[in-house]
């Protein structure tokens, strides 16, 4: 049986086997393993009504399930970030974040507000007109460490939960700086040309 459970921005689809007698706790093992969402932090309503017995039989909700579930996470998460050498991170979208200098062979607690995150990994030029920013950007839910470590191809990115490493792809992107100062300088509806 397939279900939508609601969230804020999207229905998540979900797979269940009936015939394996699926419980509330089973909709939030799928949830984990499709988006990385802690079975603890999750709270789970049907039909408006929230379900705190995990151990409840899905049978005892109905046979129509389909989107009657709404998913309910807390907004921000605090995670430890930590680095060998000085990083800056960046916490948020390219027009609106945070920047977060983490200390080398230091921790460093912080509050994610957002789920879109990025390392910068080198920085051209000192100029503020010329200045480039290569960073690896990555959309993270459900994370409780970030380590910035050397490896065999330099710099690489590992996200945990709970001691266990979680395998989040990223995507590169170099930010032009002075490009960006003359895309404000237009009006709105060239930048959206871009």
């Amino acid at each position: 049986m397939e279900i939508n459970v609601m969230t804020s921005t999207v229905p998540i689809p979900v797979t269940i086997d009936r015939s394996s007698n699926p419980t509330v706790l089973t909709v939030k093992e799928m949830l984990y393993k499709k988006k990385y969402f802690p079975i603890t932090r999750q709270t789970l309503y049907f039909q408006g009504y929230r379900l705190d017995d995990d151990e409840l039989p899905l049978s005892e909700l109905g046979d129509d399930l389909d989107g009657s579930f709404t998913l309910v996470m807390p907004k921000a998460a605090v995670v430890d970030a930590v680095s060998a050498e000085p990083v800056w991170l960046t916490v948020g979208t390219s027009r609106s974040f945070r920047l977060h200098m983490i200390p080398g062979n230091r921790q460093m607690r912080m509050t994610l507000n957002q789920t879109r995150i990025g390392i910068v990994y080198q920085i051209e030029s000192e100029s503020s007109d010329s200045r480039k920013y290569h960073l690896a950007k990555y959309t993270v839910s459900a994370i409780d460490t970030i380590q910035i470590r050397d490896g065999e191809h330099g710099r690489e990115v590992v996200f945990m939960k709970e001691g266990k490493e979680v395998d989040i792809p990223g995507t590169m992107k170099v930010y032009d700086e002075h490009s960006e100062h003359l895309m404000a300088d237009l009006p709105k509806p060239c930048r959206q040309l871009r």
